[in-house]
């Protein structure tokens, strides 16, 4: 890389600062679900696209200034292709409801900021750590949060903001959503950036901060089973099982993974003889199989169909 000015650090420093905060304003607050967005002219004007617009202007003027790094790659072909293909199919598509295109747009421009913005300013060892840093510590807020909405059955936060989208199902069970809105948004972030907490454990040498952040991991496992999501927890056992086999190769890695396996299989065990009624009322009952899985099969046989409509570009978004 070419050695930076003091100019450039400072446009590197304002760079990872509006990345770390459009990160974190993505999954502290729930945007997709919440309903307090305006509209300006026909521009959906929301916490999310307001981040957008102030990060962009740093991060896009730091990747100009190190334009001369840059190389394409296929994958960054097959990357934006696929992004422009995105947009274009909202815009031609059969139908153009509520400003599909717009928001398609917002959408496609933030991942390529997000993505990019991440390629170029986390080239060095310090934008790395400050963003896995980040990422940890986003997991251990968003967990704590759900288990406290969890065992108070209350979004006291955002269930305000989010019910109209996302209705109480009101069926003897609760799914904790924390501060992403919905519990299946939740469980997949979680599954994603959980690795970074058992890679902060690695780190930690033997003492009492490494119990600690047993705890913590046993904590976000917490977290994820009380959004009663099985995709997560199918996706998670599948990264779990591979990790295991991967880690055990390690002589050094054998005794921290047992810790770690025990304290979750404790934590879930007691957690799942506690709140047996309503994990069974919320994942196996006859009443979740007819609001979970039934619409899905009905969905799924549709799509043939749906395809063959609209083989192209498809019938627009909310026409699903």
């Amino acid at each position: 890389m070419m050695k930076r000015t003091s100019n450039d650090n400072f446009l590197y420093i304002a760079a990872l600062v509006s990345l770390g905060t459009l990160l974190a304003g993505t999954v502290l607050f729930p945007d997709t679900f919440a309903s307090v967005d305006r509209h300006i002219g026909p521009v959906r004007a929301s916490v999310l696209s307001v981040l957008l617009a102030v990060a962009a202007p740093s991060i896009l003027l730091y990747a100009f200034t190190r334009r001369r790094e840059l190389t394409i790659r296929t994958l960054d072909i097959f990357f934006v292709a696929f992004l422009v293909y995105i947009f274009m199919r909202e815009a031609l598509s059969a139908s153009q409801e509520n400003g599909g295109a717009l928001l398609t747009l917002a959408y496609v421009a933030y991942a390529f900021l997000l993505y990019y913005g991440m390629a170029v300013v986390g080239q060095g060892k310090n934008a790395l750590r400050f963003i896995i840093t980040l990422l940890i510590y986003l997991v251990i807020v968003i967990s704590a949060y759900a288990l406290l909405e969890f065992f108070l059955s209350n979004d006291f936060l955002f269930g305000g903001l989010v019910q109209e989208k996302i209705q109480d199902p009101g069926r003897g069970y609760f799914r904790a959503g924390s501060s992403l809105g919905h519990p299946v948004v939740m469980g997949l972030f979680l599954v994603q950036a959980m690795p970074f907490l058992l890679y902060k454990y690695a780190l930690v040498r033997p003492g009492v901060k490494k119990y600690m952040w047993v705890g913590i991991i046993v904590m976000a496992f917490l977290a994820l089973e009380m959004s009663l999501t099985k995709g997560a927890w199918i996706s998670g056992g599948i990264l779990g099982v591979i990790a295991i086999v991967w880690l055990w190769r390690k002589k050094s890695a054998r005794k921290p993974m047992i810790v770690v396996l025990v304290a979750i299989s404790l934590a879930l065990t007691a957690f799942t003889f506690c709140y047996r009624d309503m994990l069974e009322a919320g994942v196996t009952s006859k009443t979740r199989e007819r609001e979970s899985v039934a619409p899905r099969l009905y969905m799924w046989k549709q799509v043939p169909a749906g395809i063959a409509d609209n083989p192209v570009f498809g019938a627009g978004m909310w026409q699903g």
